[in-house]
């Protein structure tokens, strides 16, 4: 039940649709948990998302600025965290 959205600079490089940019430029979202992963936190993106319920961020900088707007953040690669995340979320999809 999620969908897509990213930061400018994903956009920018052609990664994701102009559509699914999520910030002050772009769409503002209310989604009820919002996976910040590897996001900065620009303050045109923390625009974007300042309506969302909970924010759980993943980067490697403590002192970002997303991290400092989330609720639960892990201080570590996107990129190593994300297959555990995905893992997890098939997990509780099928019940396991």
């Amino acid at each position: 039940g999620a969908t897509e959205g990213g930061s400018r600079v994903v956009c920018d490089a052609g990664l994701l649709p102009r559509f699914r940019q999520v910030g002050a430029s772009g769409t503002l979202v209310e989604p009820r948990c919002y996976l910040a992963l590897g996001i900065a936190g620009a303050p045109q993106h923390l625009q974007g998302i300042q309506r969302c319920e909970r924010v759980v961020a993943v980067n490697t900088d403590l002192y970002a600025d997303m991290v400092k707007r989330a609720d639960l953040s892990i201080i570590h690669d996107a990129q190593e965290v994300m297959p555990a995340l995905a893992r997890l979320a098939r997990e509780k999809r099928h019940g396991a």
